[in-house]
């Protein structure tokens, strides 16, 4: 036969003891917690969740909420139960966790009703607690997110995105770890007993700021590849007219010098016109040869600047862009206060 027990750290919980330990735990109460209401039967405890919850009666008990906690979180992944909730926000409440044990309380109304302990009872012990939630968690901070879908986590608590409303926490300095999708960033937050204080985190979304700017890694890739089609289409056209053009002054070289002979042995005028203008000619090929080379020259000039300038620019920048999409920086760092001891992590790019 299943008996409702008090652990320390939970607000009603469900086990199955043994002779001594119902003796020892007798309650006045337990009679009347343990007549069920019919009209509130809806679900009952799994065989796994009876021994899940053993486990976190005497882990609560015993001083160990945080195994507590993960027992009754266990629990629930078998399924969501009014108990359940209000008991993990006895554990989150021992732990000094305000947001986790205020969310978990109030669940507490909206979760499947289990069929061993009427709703109201359960209700009510979760209002008393919401009640003396107030008192230990006695001061408020807002936390304004930049981005506003943040998510944010307070020292080694649950996550949950970012809100303006006023967050109710114990006194004392608390961690505030923001993510993002794009970066991490974190913040101290000292709370005061009484008063409400405005905390900011700002996570900055670099690859944004550099699209907006015109630096996107897609336009950089775009600007390489453009620079380098153009570059080496310089250089291959350069060198193709380098050539040319060599091959062309060769040609009026020859041309120039066999005129001048040609002038110089003609027996009559009309080979020394044919001559002269044979020679003119070997000249104007000979000054196009030239106008070539010095085509050609900025032609392959260009061509390699704009090919080294991706090079030597324009990558190193996509690289870097690459390099701190997955690299970030991380601080880890003592994270102590009077309701909480473990370590604090931060990340940047």
């Amino acid at each position: 036969m299943r008996k409702i027990a008090l652990c320390s750290a939970c607000v009603i919980a469900l086990a199955i003891p043994t002779a001594s330990y119902a003796q020892d735990n007798a309650n006045p109460q337990d009679d009347a917690l343990t007549q069920a209401d019919p009209s509130k039967d809806i679900i009952k405890f799994s065989d796994e969740q009876i021994l899940l919850n053993n486990q976190a009666v005497d882990a609560g008990n015993a001083g160990d909420y945080k195994k507590a906690e993960q027992l009754l979180m266990a629990m629930i992944l078998g399924g969501e139960m009014n108990i359940i909730w209000g008991n993990l926000g006895g554990v989150y409440a021992k732990q000094g966790k305000c947001i986790e044990a205020k969310d978990a309380f109030e669940r507490v109304w909206t979760s499947p009703k289990i069929s061993e302990i009427p709703s109201e009872a359960i209700e009510q012990s979760a209002a008393q607690a919401l009640e003396k939630l107030k008192a230990q968690c006695s001061a408020n901070v807002i936390i304004k997110c930049s981005p506003a879908d943040m998510k944010l986590t307070f020292d080694d608590g649950n996550e949950f995105t970012c809100s303006s409303e006023p967050l109710a926490v114990t006194p004392g300095k608390h961690y505030v770890l923001g993510k993002t999708n794009y970066g991490f960033g974190s913040i101290e937050a000292l709370a005061v007993e009484g008063e409400t204080r405005t905390y900011n985190i700002e996570i900055l979304d670099y690859e944004r700021i550099a699209t907006d700017a015109g630096v996107s890694p897609e336009k950089l890739s775009k600007r390489s590849k453009a620079f380098k089609g153009v570059g080496y289409s310089f250089i291959g056209i350069g060198a193709a007219a380098g050539i040319a053009s060599g091959v062309l002054m060769w040609y009026a070289d020859k041309q120039n010098t066999d005129a001048i002979k040609k002038n110089r042995q003609a027996p009559n005028e009309a080979t020394q016109n044919a001559a002269k203008k044979q020679y003119d000619d070997s000249k104007v090929m000979l000054n196009a040869s030239y106008g070539v080379v010095a085509a050609s020259g900025a032609l392959l000039v260009t061509g390699i600047v704009l090919v080294v300038y991706d090079a030597l620019v324009i990558q190193p920048r996509i690289q870097e862009f690459e390099k701190n999409k997955t690299a970030f920086s991380w601080t880890v760092s003592p994270a102590v206060s009077p309701e909480f001891a473990g370590m604090a992590f931060s990340a940047q790019f």
